[in-house]
């Protein structure tokens, strides 16, 4: 019996030899019986007797249908693991839909508080910026700023904790 990675038509020599793996041995279908011709033709069945297909034995359709079913339930799992893709991405969607609606009434919520606690939106401002602290040390290395340089200073005076060392 061949190898279990073969498929049974390549066992029995039912692929097509286009495309299967080449071979220089011709497989036939069975072995003829003592009446048939070396192709599968019975003698005096007159001109049409060339035309006639081999018949499969027993074994050979066993493998054939064995064959057939397998790739059926290929094809049904296939099917079954895209409809469940198919699922998956539709509730990913849902989920990412929800979200974003969810995010606009926060946007719409954080507004509403800001009117009702600062008599309207405020600017798109850090917290730090509002209460005139200056930038964080992440914004400093950003800018290039030492964490030891003094804080540049405005007109209110300086920003932020006094240099180390400073009272």
């Amino acid at each position: 019996m061949a190898p279990s990675h073969y498929s049974a038509q390549e066992a029995w020599g039912l692929h097509d030899r286009r495309y299967g793996p080449q071979s220089s041995v011709a497989h036939p279908m069975h072995l003829p019986r003592e009446e048939e011709h070396h192709d599968g033709r019975l003698p005096g069945l007159g001109a049409d007797s060339h035309n006639r297909a081999p018949v499969p034995s027993s074994d050979e359709l066993r493998f054939l249908r064995a064959d057939t079913e397998e790739a059926m339930n290929g094809l049904l799992d296939a099917r079954e693991m895209a409809e469940r893709a198919r699922d998956r991405a539709a509730a990913a969607t849902e989920a990412a839909e929800r979200t974003r609606r969810e995010q606009q009434d926060l946007v719409e919520r954080l507004r509403q508080l800001e009117t009702a606690a600062f008599g309207g939106p405020q600017q798109n401002e850090s917290a730090r910026a509002r209460l005139g602290l200056g930038p964080n040390r992440r914004q400093r290395r950003r800018q290039g700023v030492s964490d030891f340089e003094p804080i540049q200073t405005s007109e209110d005076g300086p920003k932020g904790d006094p240099p180390a060392g400073k009272p």
